[in-house]
């Protein structure tokens, strides 16, 4: 149980909603592209890799391209080892979810004046890159349960929320396509503060679990011991619904982009139910094994799902008052290579930019099989995610991605 718990909240996952290649589809108005060939796997980690790095925020290890090789390894392991009994691969993590057509609606000026009261300064200050493309924009959205493994909803668990939003004009995503994609989790803040400490938590895990390729090194003990007790506090077996959930995208992002390519802001996102009562708790004793996915489709159809889609301004100043000792000391590439560490909502608060709905006129169910996430890879200069963990980790999720679409083995 031990070992499994480790694995929850490791990455936020393999999850949602289309990565995919070569030739082009049209899906609910995602551009996405089609499962293809191992040509499709390199270029996309090609592309990934090509990435370049905020100069001044991120700074890349002389080992990080060492760890992704060795977590795709591990990664590789876990999914072996949870084979359907077709031989078919399950994604790493997330492997239970539910996935539907939605609208993901940007807000407009006037709108964030009169609905929010949000000053001219903080408006011009929320409406960056894809952002400042106002009204509807087609999604794909998928809810899942955290595991790499096909378990009853009544077991205690991380839920999580993805998505991919389709955009306009020119903002083209790096693959080329037009898409913006965001992975979200119901813990609002990661298991680890950067690739290192993933890394070795789960060769913790692995070795755990007696695989004997993998020992730790303990001077990450400490980085262990964090996850665990976060998963203590944040895995949970009386989740209501998928849809009275807050989910917490976790890790850093760039918001529009200076005339000097820097960013003009440092944020996180967050999701939280339209209708304000927050996370709501609900026993699952005595519920059937898949009564969360049953919920959220009843849901779906009779459209009461609503998330306003929120944004958290970084400041350096007010996240090193939050912490004592070597943190306090920390400059911004700091906060962002440890992207993992949790920024205090009371001194840094979410701001409403968006809402996404499923609608009963627009929405439906579609097949998850084919869609997938990868939140650098489909993200634009203006509005990526940023660190090592969002590096490497989005590495990984091609990887699992390609295997389960039979590009490479």
């Amino acid at each position: 149980m031990f070992v499994k718990k480790l694995l929850i909240c490791l990455a936020g996952g393999v999850v949602a909603v289309g990565c995919g290649t070569q030739s082009y589809v049209k899906n609910s108005g995602i551009t996405r592209k089609a499962a293809s060939s191992p040509e499709s796997y390199s270029r996309n980690i090609q592309t990934l890799n090509s990435i370049p790095l905020f100069q001044g925020l991120e700074t890349r290890k002389d080992n990080e391209f060492d760890i992704a090789s060795v977590l795709i390894g591990i990664f590789n392991k876990i999914e072996n080892e949870s084979k359907n009994a077709d031989n078919s691969l399950n994604r790493g993590t997330h492997a239970k979810g539910r996935c539907f057509e939605g609208d993901f609606t940007v807000f407009s000026n006037e709108e964030l004046k009169n609905q929010f009261r949000y000053s001219d300064t903080l408006i011009n200050r929320l409406k960056q890159g894809f952002f400042a493309q106002d009204g509807d924009h087609k999604a794909e959205i998928r809810f899942a349960n955290a595991m790499g493994a096909k378990n009853p909803d009544t077991v205690a668990d991380v839920r999580g929320f993805s998505f991919s939003v389709e955009t306009f004009g020119d903002l083209k995503d790096h693959s080329g396509g037009f898409r913006q994609d965001f992975m979200m989790n119901s813990s609002p803040m990661f298991a680890v503060n950067n690739i290192q400490e993933f890394l070795e938590l789960m060769k913790t895990a692995r070795l755990a679990g007696g695989d004997w390729d993998y020992f730790p090194n303990p001077f990450y003990l400490k980085s262990v011991i964090k996850a665990k007790r976060l998963l203590d506090q944040y895995q949970c077996a009386d989740t209501k619904s998928y849809a009275t959930e807050e989910y917490w995208a976790n890790l850093p992002y760039s918001h529009g982009l200076r005339p000097d390519g820097h960013p003009v802001d440092i944020v996180k996102f967050k999701t939280t139910p339209c209708d304000g009562q927050g996370i709501q708790h609900e026993s699952s004793v005595g519920k059937s094994a898949d009564y969360l996915q049953a919920d959220i489709v009843r849901r779906a159809q009779s459209g009461q799902v609503c998330f306003l889609f929120q944004v958290q301004f970084f400041d350096l100043n007010k996240a090193k008052s939050s912490l004592k000792g070597q943190r306090s000391r920390w400059t911004a590439s700091d906060w962002i290579e440890n992207g993992g560490e949790l920024w205090e909502e009371t001194a840094m608060p979410f701001y409403t930019i968006a809402k996404i709905e499923l609608k009963p006129e627009s929405s439906r169910e579609i097949s998850c099989e084919d869609r997938y996430i990868n939140t650098r890879l489909h993200s634009n200069r203006a509005n990526q995610p940023l660190g090592s963990i969002a590096r490497v980790r989005t590495m990984v999720e091609e990887n699992s991605r390609a295997r389960r679409m039979m590009e490479i083995r």
